[in-house]
């Protein structure tokens, strides 16, 4: 499908030149891994009080509780990284990739190319599998597990003007594993979080089957579990799916998309 939005001329002596602006389906242009311009925006004291008490410090120092979100705080950019601190890294990726493509619905999913945020599930010798699971996308896979006393996340917001409601989350573990371990969608230089338990016959030492461990991908983009690693402070990466309606400007359909530079621009 294609628009165009603006038309125009312009004189040159005896030449007359005609251009006109156009944009395109999004789904017609973008390919797997692009950037594009969408904007999360920044935090609010609106988002962080609707954290509540599960908003922590944007650079904690200390914890004094687990199942917390820190690495933010009001004025900061959600399509920026937080440097995480147990991680040596001088800059974290930042902005949005193409994730998936639904040509069927002509809908793009994007995932945030770095660590917006940071969660805590608890050190190392300690379970967090589905306490944390429930925490980070409101349901737990272990039908019987009491998860009365605890509180979900609400991720709408990073959803903008151009998101489907209700489709930001984090992704998946599935989704995760359907890509190669060095794909730079998966491999991004620093650890995060999966809303995935492992370990539920508590054959790591020290785990136990009933609370499980949850899953993490590490900087090089392999699997690990909470216990393999003495520290639990990892980054969280949201997806989000957006409108069929969302076009983008093909008149720079001629550069390449693969840096946050030169990221599509959406209409």
């Amino acid at each position: 499908m294609e628009q165009i939005k603006k038309t125009g001329q312009v004189t040159i002596g005896k030449r007359t030149v005609v251009f006109k602006e156009v944009e395109k389906s999004i789904t017609e242009c973008v390919n797997i891994g692009d950037y594009v311009d969408y904007k999360a925006g920044d935090w609010t004291n609106k988002d962080i009080a609707l954290l509540g008490d599960l908003y922590y410090t944007k650079n904690p120092k200390g914890v004094l509780k687990r199942f917390v979100f820190a690495g933010f705080e009001s004025g900061d950019s959600k399509d920026s990284s937080y440097i995480m601190f147990q991680d040596n890294h001088a800059k974290e990726p930042k902005g949005w990739r193409v994730f998936k493509i639904d040509y069927n619905n002509n809908e793009v999913t994007i995932i945030h190319a770095g660590i917006p945020e940071a969660f805590y599930a608890g050190a190392g010798i300690v379970d967090g599998g589905f306490e944390g699971e429930f925490v980070l996308k409101g349901s737990v896979s272990k039908a019987s597990y009491n998860t009365s006393n605890l509180k979900s996340r609400n991720w709408s917001m990073y959803e903008n003007d151009m998101a489907k409601v209700g489709s930001a989350r984090l992704v998946s573990y599935e989704e995760i594993n359907s890509l190669s371990q060095n794909d730079p969608l998966r491999a991004i230089g620093s650890s995060y979080y999966l809303p995935y338990v492992t370990d539920t016959e508590g054959s790591i030492a020290g785990a136990s089957a009933e609370n499980g461990t949850l899953m993490h991908v590490s900087g090089n983009g392999s699997f690990l579990s909470e216990r393999n690693s003495t520290m639990s402070w990892f980054g969280l990466r949201p997806i989000v799916t957006l409108k069929s309606t969302v076009m983008v400007e093909a008149s720079n359909n001629d550069k390449t998309h693969t840096t946050y530079d030169t990221a599509w621009h959406l209409k």
